[in-house]
């Protein structure tokens, strides 16, 4: 739970996620305008994180929490990428 902010490139991440399972996902690449994403989240014991957006479908991803720090690593990504390295606000 908490905000989490994220930076990779010139892009940044912002992401709630609230107590009572609602999320909020901000992304914003350079100076383009956010983009932001609301709907409800849970997570299971392996720490794969469900974000389900009503009908714009669920983003998956393995989470691994360092105290403040949360590393995300988007499911399905072929290419291997380093997470995404979020701190808690």
């Amino acid at each position: 739970q908490g905000d989490w902010k994220a930076n990779r490139g010139n892009s940044s991440f912002e992401m709630n996620l609230s107590e009572n399972g609602e999320f909020s996902w901000k992304f914003a690449a350079g100076s383009d305008k956010p983009q932001e994403v609301r709907g409800v989240w849970s997570v299971d014991e392996e720490g794969v994180l469900a974000m389900e957006m009503g009908d714009s479908g669920v983003m998956l991803a393995q989470t691994i929490v360092k105290g403040n720090e949360l590393d995300f690593y988007m499911i399905g990504d072929s290419q291997g990428t380093d997470p995404l390295e979020f701190k808690k606000q």
